[in-house]
């Protein structure tokens, strides 16, 4: 249940949120007014592609009628692409960080824009440290990992050092 007018709740960051929902529900007449009543709020949403984050959006407006221009206009950019969706209500105040969260939480997302938030940067030896776990997840050897990990350099995954200008 959303927080109503009044309710102390209501200067949260999240309201209320959907959990992942087909796309048919929102051409479905029988939900369609339940989902208008519960996604007529602004919010942030995140459309799947199956199980996996396809892109992040928000709506200033009402949830349900961007979800919903997303599903019906065929010329719109991410028609073909999706099957699911969640929806977060959020303030209108906390529309652009939600969205800056989602964003930065999903990398599997193929949002344009970067998340607009301040990002944490580790010393060099502890980004490496994380390189090197992420690497092995990957199954690769210590023998193969790249030179740059071995000894000590910063790397990216772009091969570049990603500190300049970050606090």
């Amino acid at each position: 249940m959303l927080a109503k007018e009044g309710d102390p709740k209501r200067n949260r960051l999240l309201e209320g949120y959907t959990g992942i929902w087909p796309r048919e529900s929102l051409e479905t007449p029988e939900l369609l007014g339940e989902i208008k009543q519960n996604l007529g709020r602004p919010g942030v949403y995140v459309l799947y592609r199956d199980d996996v984050p396809y892109y992040v959006g928000q709506a200033r407006g009402r949830l349900w009628k961007r979800l919903r221009s997303h599903a019906l206009r065929s010329v719109g950019q991410q028609y073909y692409f999706w099957n699911f969706f969640s929806a977060f209500v959020v303030p209108e105040a906390h529309i652009d960080e939600a969205e800056a969260m989602l964003i930065a939480a999903l990398p599997t997302a193929v949002n344009r824009a970067k998340p607009k938030i301040t990002r944490i940067i580790l010393s060099r030896e502890a980004r490496n440290a994380l390189k090197k776990i992420r690497l092995r997840r990957a199954g690769l050897s210590e023998r193969q990992l790249p030179r740059a990990v071995k000894s000590g350099e910063d790397i990216d995954e772009d091969g570049e050092d990603d500190t300049e200008g970050e606090i």
